[in-house]
């Protein structure tokens, strides 16, 4: 099987990470420490590069074995799948969230009259195109638009920065420590512990080479975040960063350069909607790529229309509305990071087991 390079692993880890988080994480994080926000992103960033080192190190035992194949092999046939059914529970849920965000977005701020169902079903459909193309195809159009993506970034942050009041950001650590921890830990389960996705493409990945491919990609998909969250507390202050669903838009109608350059918030829009395409693509991929596996279709292809269906119904029934989503917020972490961090330590704790008994008893004979 064709591995990705180096570099489309990096592609696809920036946009993976910064992915709905671009509009959503410095209101999140605002929301808890105020103006300390910024500093509790930098730290998410160097957490990140933590957690490369961790996401790299699962691949390499793992081998060319998917995360549905690994759990088979190390717990067996009926506790695996029943292991890699949680598994993919969280893809496709974590796919139905991202879809219903791209949609609350649009209708919100660009699209009023259009009904959100019909912005679903439309997106759902590229997202069913795309995996039905495969993950080379789809990191193939991501190395294509990646240009495209930080170029609008640079002249999004260039543009904004003559606005930026670095009083906004006084008091420092106004906040007790026990506030950092709490939206340290939520920060980790969104956005990087939703890399465990990740888990199900290691067949197209080279593992041995994994390792700074990833620590680029946490490295620099975290920075992009910890930019976002500085300029939203600089430039707007941290109350309406908190008030603002999608700060970071707020933040593209605030340039004004010579009352020529202005109100340039479809670049945040495009911005958000590349990232977040290709973080749903990536995670339907898994959700349907772990399916066929775990019922034993040789083709993949044929469940990703219904999945798609799945999809879209999932997305109307686990997010109603965005006052619900704010309480989902609140159990995501833990659930991703359980996901993310606990069950591949498991998996590899008891592959480690087994493969220590195996020796044991061959030295014994």
């Amino acid at each position: 099987m064709k591995k990705l390079e180096s570099r489309q692993l990096t592609i696809f880890t920036i946009l993976y990470i910064v992915g709905s988080s671009i509009l959503l994480a410095p209101s999140q994080l605002a929301g808890v420490v105020k103006n300390d926000a910024w500093i509790v992103a930098l730290v998410g960033m160097v957490l990140g590069v933590i957690f490369a080192y961790f996401f790299s190190w699962v691949m390499k035992r793992q081998g060319e074995m998917t995360f549905v194949q690994f759990a088979e092999k190390g717990c067996g046939r009926l506790l695996g799948k029943l292991i890699s059914c949680f598994y993919l529970f969280f893809c496709f849920i974590l796919t139905s969230l991202i879809l219903r965000d791209m949609a609350e977005f649009l209708t919100i701020q660009m699209m009023p009259e259009t009904p959100t169902q019909s912005i679903l079903i439309v997106f759902a459909f590229t997202i069913v195109v795309g995996a039905r193309y495969g993950i080379l195809t789809l990191v193939r159009s991501a190395e294509a638009l990646f240009p495209f993506f930080i170029l609008l970034f640079l002249i999004f942050v260039f543009a904004i920065s003559p606005e930026i009041k670095i009083r906004n950001v006084l008091p420092i650590f106004e906040r007790g420590t026990g506030s950092f921890i709490k939206v340290i830990i939520h920060y980790i389960g969104f956005p990087f512990m939703d890399v465990a996705s990740f888990l199900m493409l290691v067949p197209n990945i080279d593992v041995q080479k994994s390792r700074r491919p990833l620590i680029a990609g946490f490295f620099l998909g975290g920075l992009i975040l910890a930019i976002l969250t500085f300029l939203s507390i600089t430039v707007l202050g941290s109350f309406i960063t908190v008030t603002s669903a999608y700060p970071s838009y707020v933040l593209a109608q605030k340039i004004n350069i010579g009352r020529f350059f202005t109100r340039i918030e479809s670049i945040m829009a495009i911005l958000w909607m590349i990232s977040l395409f290709y973080k749903t693509a990536i995670s339907f991929y898994a959700s349907v790529f772990g399916l066929s596996q775990l019922l034993n279709v040789k083709n993949y292809r044929l469940l990703t229309i219904p999945s798609g269906m799945l999809i879209i119904v999932l997305s109307i029934i686990t997010l109603p509305s965005s006052i619900y989503g704010q309480k989902i917020v609140i159990t995501w972490s833990p659930f991703s990071i359980t996901i993310g961090l606990l069950l591949p330590l498991i998996l590899v704790g008891v592959e480690k087991m087994r493969t220590f008994s195996k020796r044991s008893d061959r030295g014994g004979i």
